[in-house]
């Protein structure tokens, strides 16, 4: 959106036509302010149609074409669009800052309703949204969830309630949403990230100011009582940090075990003493980095799938204006943007990240090995005057530690089974076009760096076409991908009409 002229002039954003993107991302947070409905365009409805919101589709397409009368069936979903809208729980995607801004003009602004000391004003998920796009991300998908629910608006409902519900998408809440957006590849909560800071954290950059000095004064009559300070903000609602992990991430991996989730493991308290001094971070070990947190994650680690789903880092990014920011929405462009450009295997360490913010709190050159090494933690680091991260690490010892792997089984997974959908009526086991279009598949990822040979007993790939009686077709591949892992045995599996993918072994 561009405002001139004293806000007279308001140019709508026009949705700029591309290429399908390499790499799609979704953000799950808060969305303070007004929410206009009427500002989403063609589009972004059209998605949202497509993710199964066909009514409420109808009904903004309607509004849209100046229709005012309104059938007795749309007035609960009308009533979503009176006074400042409501948008929450729903998959809308943007494909600019300017057309997320019109939707929720001010996300970035509005203070939260919790007021979290260093966090500054505004979501952060509508700084990870302009730090995206920043990045060179081209498309992302914002599902809004209510502030006043706390972490527990972010957690997703069991697997057999979510499961319950597929058949109307109306009911998914928050994360849940996930199942209907095939397209993300990468998936952060930014504003999760946000309500898991201590409340009672302390800058341990800026002094206290002196207390003043002592003066006499008379006493006239009796001293008043002293008022008892107000606490500074409501107990959070919710669970903490090691239910928000393993809720979230047990989630993707039984029904979206192709998403990366871009997740900064919490801060540990860091109260000052009595006479100002910063007390150290509560775990013992890496400074500020939450005990709670790091266990948790050597927990989940040992769970291989939930495992393959998660990119940890660490630590937060504080802006040039002293806020506390996340970085996921920063790191996902630039994945996206280097998915485009050189594809989703590529890692983006090493690479200048297009921000002036720097890391919250510094990690020194040790710190950040041992967080690499010893809890597989992506470091986010400054190296000769810029900021970048010094690897891409994953908690999943079955892709040796790689978030890159991860991230290139998952968009392989996600391009199979497109692959699977358009073989699905065509397909047929004696016909040996079958694997010929699969190989052709893999052929062009090995010419693209993807993937690499061992030699002529050990090719790139291999493709076994298995049928498996009526109404099943089962497409097994073996990859070497050029990357830190050795060999993965995938899927493809075609069974009454529907294809889908499964990981046989890795190692």
């Amino acid at each position: 959106m561009i405002l001139l002229a004293n806000r007279r002039v308001d140019l709508a954003p026009v949705p700029v036509r591309r290429s399908a993107p390499a790499l799609e991302a979704a953000f799950v947070g808060h969305c303070p302010g007004p929410q206009v409905a009427g500002a989403l365009g063609a589009a972004a409805v059209d998605a949202l149609g497509a993710a199964g919101f066909t009514a409420f589709a109808a009904l903004l397409r309607r509004l849209m074409g100046g229709e005012a009368a309104l059938p007795v069936a749309d007035e609960a979903l009308a009533a979503r669009l009176a006074g400042d809208g409501d948008l929450t729980h729903l998959p809308l995607a943007f494909t600019s800052l300017a057309a997320f801004t019109a939707a929720f003009p001010q996300a970035a602004s509005a203070a939260p309703l919790d007021g979290r000391p260093l966090c500054g004003a505004g979501s952060w998920l509508a700084r990870a949204v302009a730090d995206f796009f920043q990045a060179g991300g081209e498309q992302c998908w914002v599902i809004a969830v209510g502030e006043d629910a706390g972490t527990e608006g972010f957690l997703p409902a069991d697997p057999a309630v979510v499961q319950g519900r597929l058949s109307e998408p109306e009911r998914l809440r928050g994360v849940e949403l996930l199942v209907v957006i095939p397209e993300a590849g990468l998936f952060a909560t930014p504003d999760l990230e946000r309500l898991l800071i201590p409340a009672d954290l302390a800058d341990p950059y800026v002094d206290d100011p002196p207390p003043p000095a002592p003066e006499f004064l008379p006493c006239r009559g009796a001293p008043a009582p002293l008022a008892r300070a107000a606490s500074a903000m409501p107990p959070l609602p919710g669970p903490g940090a090691a239910a928000a992990l393993r809720g979230i991430a047990g989630f993707l991996a039984v029904f979206r075990p192709d998403v990366q989730w871009l997740y900064t493991l919490p801060l540990a308290s860091r109260k000052r003493s009595a006479a100002g001094a910063t007390l150290p971070g509560a775990d013992g070990g890496m400074p500020g980095l939450d005990a709670v947190g790091r266990a948790a994650l050597a927990q989940l680690a040992a769970d291989a799938r939930a495992a393959r789903v998660l990119q940890p880092l660490w630590p937060y990014l504080r802006d040039p204006a002293g806020a506390l920011v996340s970085s996921a929405g920063l790191l996902a462009g630039m994945i996206a943007a280097s998915a485009r450009a050189l594809g989703p295997w590529r890692s983006i360490a090493g690479i200048a990240l297009p921000t002036l913010a720097r890391p919250f709190p510094v990690v020194d050159v040790l710190a950040a090995a041992e967080l690499r090494e010893g809890d597989h933690v992506g470091v986010l680091v400054v190296t000769g005057g810029r900021l970048e991260l010094d690897d891409e690490r994953s908690p999943s010892a079955e892709l040796a530690y790689s978030s890159e792997v991860a991230r290139f089984l998952g968009w392989l997974r996600r391009r199979l089974e497109r692959l699977g959908e358009r073989l699905v009526f065509t397909a047929d086991p004696r016909d040996p076009a079958v694997g010929l279009v699969v190989e052709e598949e893999l052929e062009r990822l090995l010419q693209r760096g993807a993937l690499t040979s061992g030699g002529p007993d050990a090719p790139a790939f291999r493709v076994q076409v298995i049928p498996a009686g009526d109404g099943q077709l089962i497409i097994e591949l073996e990859l070497r991908p050029a990357l830190p892992i050795d060999l993965v045995r995938l899927a493809l599996i075609g069974r009454d009409g529907r294809f889908a993918l499964e990981q046989r072994n890795g190692r």
